[in-house]
């Protein structure tokens, strides 16, 4: 059992020495203005959606319109290699509070009057939250995009000769 396990290290050894060294990463410049371009645009579309499905009556388009408002201002943030992003969050809770409020607002029993007054205050919250998450994200997308142009840290595999590792490069 001992010679099988260290003929496995030693052939993995091997195949790794064959190989030749990994070119570097190259971090790809992102443009500011590009990055806050993309995020507007698909917001704007989206809405252009919604607001052109109710215009016609016809909502085939409503859906995708909706998820481009929902999604389309963290896009400038993925440009800039953000997996996620602030206003993306707050717009999640927003509509959060959105749906738990209105899943409340049949359930309880208190009279008509004060479920519409509690229930119509907490939802206005929650869309104000999902709309201020969209005006947040649109907004820093250019400073996302700065982010990424000033980073300079790398971990890459380095080859030498019959040695493995891994290298640290970078700006400090």
């Amino acid at each position: 059992m001992r010679t099988l396990l260290v003929g496995l290290v030693v052939g993995w050894a091997a195949v790794a020495h064959a190989q030749a060294a990994p070119p570097r990463p190259v971090v790809e410049h992102r443009s500011p203005g590009t990055a806050v371009a993309l995020s507007a645009t698909v917001t704007l579309g989206g809405v252009g959606m919604i607001l052109g499905s109710a215009a016609t009556g016809r909502w085939q388009l409503a859906p995708v319109g909706a998820a481009a408002v929902a999604l389309g201002p963290t896009v400038g943030h993925c440009y800039s290699g953000q997996r996620y992003a602030r206003g993306l969050i707050m717009r999640g809770i927003g509509v959060g509070v959105v749906l738990v409020r209105y899943a409340r607002w049949f359930s309880e029993r208190n009279s008509i009057e004060a479920r519409r007054e509690v229930g119509q205050v907490v939802m206005i919250a929650g869309a104000g939250l999902f709309i201020v998450g969209g005006i947040d994200d649109v907004a820093t997308a250019g400073d996302a995009a700065r982010r990424h142009n000033a980073r300079r840290t790398t971990i890459t595999p380095t080859f030498a000769g019959d040695r493995v590792g891994i290298a640290l490069l970078g700006a400090f």
